[in-house]
């Protein structure tokens, strides 16, 4: 596998703070699953995320085999290890970044 030269972590961090900045927890009533999720989301957003994507440009993407985990630092960061099967340069930004918010981050 070929590791893919797509981004800076900190750049990362800065773009999904300016697409989701307008997302907040006070928008939604106190407690509901909305607010929850607004809350989650603005907390994943302001901490620094260290990437590794793992990618193989000479087959084609296979989101289904490929694979993301996510762990939380005990001084806050998230390391996001992400093993494209095939080639993960064929995602957008936003793509990339959907596929890495599904998966959970773990202590």
């Amino acid at each position: 596998m070929q590791m893919a030269k797509r981004r800076k972590s900190t750049s990362a961090v800065g773009k999904v703070l300016s697409r989701h900045a307008c997302i907040r927890p006070e928008d939604f009533p106190v407690g509901s699953a909305q607010s929850r999720s607004a809350m989650r989301e603005l907390l994943t957003q302001t901490q620094q995320r260290i990437q590794l994507i793992f990618s193989c440009p000479e087959m084609p993407l296979n989101l289904q085999k490929s694979r993301c985990s996510r762990s939380a630092c005990p001084d806050g960061k998230i390391i996001e290890v992400v093993e494209f099967t095939g080639n993960g340069g064929e995602l957008s930004e936003s793509d990339l970044e959907e596929f890495i918010l599904r998966h959970p981050i773990v202590p």
